[in-house]
């Protein structure tokens, strides 16, 4: 099966770690089977640098139309991509919503054109072969017509990556040796409005008053691959953002088994959903507080989330993808699967 990815998140030399999750997922499509070809948009920067991004993306997708050889399906990732995927005619259309353009906040406070744009990406949901969303909370947000063809699968974690190092070990190549103090981490970046970091960093000092030497670590800029040194070398995460899809972050901390102390957003009540050590919290300093405490008090043990999130491995959710691949190859082209999915 030849697929052909368009996506506005993609890694690149000045943004390496921006969209490494797409990345991650779509290389894992060979070894099942896909021959894959990528058309990254690169639209950071100047207003007129990414309208150059999106003209030039919107050229390709024309040039589907006049190929020798189209690709079988196109899958896009985003809402943005979704709606450039349907300038060619001759290939199914497979959506990935990626949570911004379903139901959540953007990197700036909600503002009248990213709620237009969301109401616009789901209605794009009735005119492509397929859609998938990152959570059953993002799926309810789709028109009831075309909840049926949407599946709910997020983005895989690579696992041999992901994977725990010995606490002691990972601090000491992070240069902290002989730090025994507990680690509360903070594996984003501070600055965006979307990750309140504010809560994060009310939170590690509500809980200071009962842990005194709890340390706030906050792990941005990071090399990808240092990332799970990160995870190791922390007795717990804080995720406190206002709205997600399926965040990767918390995924790969629990491939790590790096108890995650999270608020209610996206998928993420039921990724921790039993899992030892890792709770699920309202979204005040408090409760979150309470929770870092009792993370804190049963060190050193960790959470058993390494052993219980194997069917989140790349490869199982490749499997996934190309499932709703076979289904919409059986639909009609371009925007015109909305045709045959009705049959």
């Amino acid at each position: 099966m030849k697929v052909l990815t368009i996506t506005n998140m993609w890694p690149s030399a000045e943004r390496p770690f921006y969209g490494i999750f797409v990345a991650r997922q779509m290389n894992s499509l060979p070894a099942v089977g896909v021959d894959l070809e990528v058309v990254p948009i690169y639209g950071s920067g100047s207003p007129a640098r990414s309208l150059l991004a999106y003209l030039r993306a919107a050229l390709k997708m024309v040039a589907v139309n006049f190929r020798r050889r189209p690709p079988d399906l196109i899958h896009a990732h985003t809402g943005h991509c979704g709606l450039l995927a349907c300038l060619q005619l001759r290939a199914p259309v497979v959506v990935s919503y990626v949570g911004y353009d379903l139901d959540i906040t953007s990197d700036r406070p909600d503002n009248r054109r990213s709620r237009g744009e969301r109401r616009f990406f789901q209605q794009l949901s009735r005119f492509v072969a397929a859609t998938i969303a990152k959570s059953a909370r993002g799926r309810s947000h789709l028109p009831a017509a075309t909840q049926p063809f949407n599946t709910v699968i997020p983005n895989g974690v690579d696992r041999d990556l992901f994977a725990p190092v010995d606490r002691a070990e990972a601090r000491a190549r992070l240069g902290n040796e002989g730090d025994e103090r507990p680690w509360a981490l903070f594996p984003s970046d501070p600055a965006r409005y979307n990750k309140r970091f504010e809560l994060a960093e009310a939170a590690a000092a509500a809980a200071r008053e009962r842990v005194p030497d709890l340390q706030l670590k906050v792990a941005y800029p990071v090399p990808p691959e240092e990332m799970p040194l990160w995870m190791s070398a922390s007795d717990l995460m804080l995720m406190s953002s206002r709205a997600e899809g399926s965040p990767n972050i918390v995924k790969e901390g629990l491939a790590c088994g790096l108890p995650v102390v999270g608020v209610v957003v996206g998928d993420v009540p039921e990724l921790l959903e039993g899992l030892r050590h890792c709770h699920v919290c309202d979204a005040t300093p408090e409760a979150m507080a309470d929770a870092v405490v009792d993370v804190v008090s049963a060190l050193p043990q960790r959470s058993d989330s390494r052993e219980r999130t194997e069917h989140l491995g790349l490869e199982a959710i490749a499997n996934r993808v190309c499932a709703v691949y076979d289904g919409a190859l059986e639909r009609g082209p371009g925007p015109l699967g909305f045709i045959g999915r009705r049959a």
